[in-house]
């Protein structure tokens, strides 16, 4: 029964033997390198058969590659009857030849006899050899862990400080002469020339930062009264002009010759139509439109029918 196995590479199956050469699907191997195909499904050694599910487990096939190239032509062609249509191509699939050197299950090889036999080709009879122990691998550093960063522990606001809303100053006092409210610049007057320039008995004296309107007018000699807010004293009218009248009496002004105006247009609109025309002057009379000329009207012409021509009288036959 021999040594064989069922392989899957390019989404298709083969059943292969040590020293069989078959195609497959092209693989970007190069021609002279080792290709492995750990894709078995089914291994026989002689009477032992061994089915994957889906794959048989510790048994690989290394192959070695022979050539590439590309297959036979294929030719495509494409008709529609009665549509104009036809269409010819042709294709060449790609390939790769691989040589099956050795069939491996666990610890043992099986591979091809060296020495051909007439009429077997490549194949010969399999040759069990215990498989070479993989080479140890270099152990290989840990790369080194991670500093860990350590982020700064959170800063906390400032307090607040507990404090109560300041109040806003007071508003100052408006003086009782000019009625205008005393600003912080105008409570810190300068000081008076000395002489009493102003001839008001404050000799001089100049009034503090705080001082008050009180005591302004104390230094300047104005007796002090209390400040009471009354209504402000009426414009003297007197510098008015004289023809000026009260609003209510000018708008009854403007609402009789607004009305003496609409009677006069009422007026002349009525005898708008009354007026003759001027003497020597005859009236112009409208002029009728012009309209096109008319066609003369179309006569009828009667057609005489035919007379039809008498019947042809039957001959006369003579008597038997």
């Amino acid at each position: 029964m021999g040594i064989y196995a069922v392989i899957k590479t390019g989404g298709k199956q083969y059943r292969v033997s040590p020293g069989d050469v078959v195609q497959v699907e092209k693989l970007p191997s190069g021609p002279g390198s080792t290709v492995e195909i750990g894709d078995v499904f089914l291994f026989v050694n002689g009477a032992d058969v061994v089915v994957g599910n889906p794959i048989v487990a510790n048994v690989r096939v290394i192959a070695e590659v022979v050539e590439e190239g590309r297959g036979e032509k294929i030719l495509i062609f494409k008709k529609r009857r009665r549509k104009h249509y036809q269409k010819s191509m042709g294709h060449r699939q790609h390939y790769t030849a691989l040589r099956i050197s050795e069939i491996i299950q666990g610890d043992r090889s099986y591979r091809a006899d060296s020495a051909d036999k007439p009429g077997q080709g490549n194949r010969g009879k399999p040759v069990v050899a215990p498989v070479a122990a993989a080479p140890a691998r270099k152990a290989v550093a840990a790369p080194p862990a991670p500093a860990t960063v350590t982020s700064p522990p959170p800063v906390s606001p400032p307090p607040v400080p507990d404090t109560q809303p300041v109040a806003p100053p007071p508003r100052p006092i408006a003086n009782e002469h000019n009625r205008t409210p005393i600003g912080a610049n105008e409570m810190a007057t300068p000081a008076l020339p000395a002489g009493d320039r102003e001839g008001d008995g404050s000799n001089g004296a100049t009034p503090g930062p705080e001082a008050t309107v009180a005591d302004v007018d104390s230094m300047r000699g104005v007796p002090s009264r209390p400040f009471s807010p009354g209504p402000l004293p009426a414009p003297d009218d007197s510098s008015a002009a004289p023809n000026a009248g009260t609003p209510r009496r000018n708008l009854l002004y403007w609402s009789l010759a607004a009305l003496l105006g609409l009677l006069l247009a009422i007026v002349g609109w009525l005898f708008k139509g009354d007026k003759a025309p001027p003497a020597g002057r005859a009236p112009v009379e409208a002029t009728p439109a012009e309209q096109p000329p008319r066609r003369p009207p179309i006569k009828e012409i009667k057609v005489r029918k035919p007379e039809r021509a008498p019947a042809p009288s039957m001959p006369s036959q003579p008597p038997d």
